[in-house]
This record gives structure tokens, sequence and C-alpha cells, in this order.
């Protein structure tokens, strides 16, 4: 796999609201961002559309050696997370790994902090 495709996260703290800015899901690449326990990843579906997500994760103290993966169907926007505690997702190091896979039409991903 090549370099993964980074995420910017996008605080949300503006009583305005915010514009977030989605990018296509990069399903050959996968995508990472750094991940404090407080990023929720988002997720856009056209019509006709689907994806499955996959949140890496490594091996905690209670046992659970499980990804977590999920199926988004059509015309969706789902909301992922967020990802506590940061060292048990991704590399364990507070990289969030997302891996799209069995994209079928269109999907975007972007990621907000709460």
């Amino acid at each position: 796999m090549a370099a993964r495709t980074v995420l910017t996260t996008q605080p949300l703290n503006s009583q305005a609201g915010i514009t977030l800015p989605f990018i296509p899901v990069d399903v050959a690449n996968g995508h990472q961002v750094r991940n404090s326990g407080v990023q929720v990843v988002v997720c856009i579906t056209g019509g006709a559309s689907s994806v499955n997500l996959k949140f890496a994760s490594v091996a905690d103290a209670f046992g659970r050696t499980a990804d977590l993966v999920v199926a988004q169907g059509a015309s969706l926007t789902r909301y992922y997370g967020p990802f506590a505690p940061s060292n048990i997702w991704g590399d364990g190091a507070s990289q969030l790994f997302i891996d799209p896979s069995a994209l079928s039409g269109t999907a975007s991903i972007a990621v907000i902090s709460i």
C-alpha cells in the first residue's frame, strides 16, 4: 500500500457552524488522521452508492483484537467515533487508520473533533 491519504481534522467549536472539506474516499491507499480520542469520522454516500469502512485497531488489555468494520449504504451521512482511547486504534500511537473497500458509486469523508 502506498502512503495513506492524510485527513485534516476540523474543530467543531464555532457557534456559526463549519463547512467540512469532504474528500473522496481513497480505496487504493486508505486514510489516516491524528487521533486524540475526540475525532469523529463523517462519511457521505451518494444515491445508489455504498462503501465499507474498516477502522484498524490493536489488541487491548481486555483481549479485544478485532477491527471495527461498518457497511454504509446509499444516500447516507454517518458519523463514526470518537475513537478512544487513542492507543488502541490505528497504529496504537495516535494515528487512526481508515481503510475503505467495496466502493460502489461515490463516497466522501471528513473528520471533526468534538
